[in-house]
């Protein structure tokens, strides 16, 4: 009876010509695929490294002409500091400041009184105390003008 069981999965087991044309069939396409991904993992490699070295490339070549543009800047710095120099080892001595034109000084104008009038005495009487405890003595000059 074992010998049977046994022989019944031994046929089970053995696969039809179709099954293993299938099974071959799919090896082969899993071994196709496999070789086209590694292909594809190879050729992005060579494409990442080519990439930097493209932006090495670039960075070397910024870098230098950052180093260039500073190098002329300090040179353009330095050739106009000893301008400077020279210029004012040229200029010598201070010169004395110069005195401007005078300003013409305003004079007064005394203004004729506003509001008409006869003209003869102010309209308010001139003032005996300055605040209220100085007394104030006008010149005499003062006192009798009548204009």
């Amino acid at each position: 009876m074992v010998v049977l069981f046994s022989g019944l999965l031994e046929s089970s087991k053995k696969p039809s010509t179709k099954e293993n044309l299938r099974k071959a069939d799919d090896k082969h396409m899993r071994e196709q695929a496999a070789l086209l991904k590694k292909k594809q993992k190879e050729e992005r490699a060579v494409a990442a490294v080519a990439a930097k070295e493209t932006r090495e490339k670039e960075k070397k070549k910024k870098a230098a002409e950052r180093a260039e543009l500073q190098r002329k800047k300090q040179e353009e710095k330095k050739a106009a500091a000893t301008q400077k120099t020279l210029q004012l080892s040229q200029r010598g001595k201070r010169k004395a400041s110069q005195k401007g034109n005078p300003k013409a000084k305003r004079t007064r104008v005394a203004q004729p009184a506003q509001g008409g009038g006869s003209g003869g005495a102010p309209a308010t009487p001139r003032p005996t105390k300055n605040t209220k405890t100085r007394t104030v003595k006008l010149p005499a000059q003062f006192l009798n003008s009548t204009n």
